[in-house]
């Protein structure tokens, strides 16, 4: 969606606070999107949930990197490498599945760049491709897009906060920490579905098709690999800290 003078609308989300502001805006605002879940689905929203996410990752093609030409696929040790995470995938979504947050309008590009501020409001741009899916796809954009340039850990601890506390009427605060580090290493995994759907349709020769090597099938899959917490084997790890060490090495898959 494109937004005439979106900039001149307010002030940039810039610091650590602004962000706490948006992620609690944007909780606030896909809380009230429940009851209106079927229609957005009728309008054209995808169906971006958990029963899709288990379905796409069932697909017997899924590891196959079909966008063409001058875009680098997956080498066979690659696609030995990443048939053995599918279980460990699978298994993450039907346990996230159990935490019971219903479907809601999610914003697959929340971060910095698409929010401006108001003395008493917060807008969100560039809603195409929105889904009705699983709520913690829009918090997590926020952090894997915003997490390194802008956020020091202590800081990305006080956007979570924000976030969760409008979800506490579902669940407890630690079980919706349990339920978000179930759902990070689904990220990018969210992100290969988003794109399989996307990159056909995209013009050849435009902007975004020439990007399509980022976005490939192949590189969101090398970043399911690289987000540590998909090889911990303590899962049950619960505090903001913990949550987010991204800069930790991950451990190797048990053979």
């Amino acid at each position: 969606m494109l937004v005439p003078g979106f900039e001149s609308q307010g002030r940039p989300a810039q610091s650590p606070a602004d962000l706490a502001m948006a992620a609690d805006a944007m909780a606030g605002m896909q809380i009230e999107s429940i009851p209106l879940a079927p229609r957005l689905r009728d309008l054209g929203c995808h169906a971006g949930g958990l029963a899709q996410l288990q379905e796409f990752l069932g697909r017997k093609d899924l590891l196959e990197d079909p966008v063409g030409p001058g875009v680098e696929g997956l080498g066979e040790s690659e696609r030995e490498q990443f048939s053995q995470l599918l279980p460990r995938l699978l298994s993450h979504c039907e346990r996230l599945a159990g935490f019971a947050l219903p479907a809601m309008l999610v914003h697959p590009d929340f971060r910095s760049a698409n929010v401006v501020l108001g003395d008493q409001s917060v807008r969100f741009a560039n809603w195409a491709n929105s889904a009705v899916g699983h709520p913690f796809i829009s918090l997590l954009r926020l952090l894997h897009a915003d997490h390194p340039a802008a956020l020091e850990k202590p800081d990305s601890d006080q956007v979570v906060r924000a976030y969760l506390a409008r979800f506490e009427e579902f669940q407890t605060r630690e079980r919706l920490l349990q339920a978000l580090n179930l759902a990070r290493p689904l990220h990018h995994a969210w992100t290969l579905m988003h794109w399989s759907r996307e990159l056909p349709l995209l013009e050849a020769g435009g902007v975004r098709h020439s990007r399509r090597g980022l976005r490939s099938p192949g590189n969101c899959w090398r970043q399911i690999e690289r987000t540590p917490r998909i090889f911990s084997r303590n899962e049950n790890r619960i505090g903001y800290r913990t949550t987010y060490e991204y800069s930790a090495k991950h451990e190797q898959p048990a053979a």
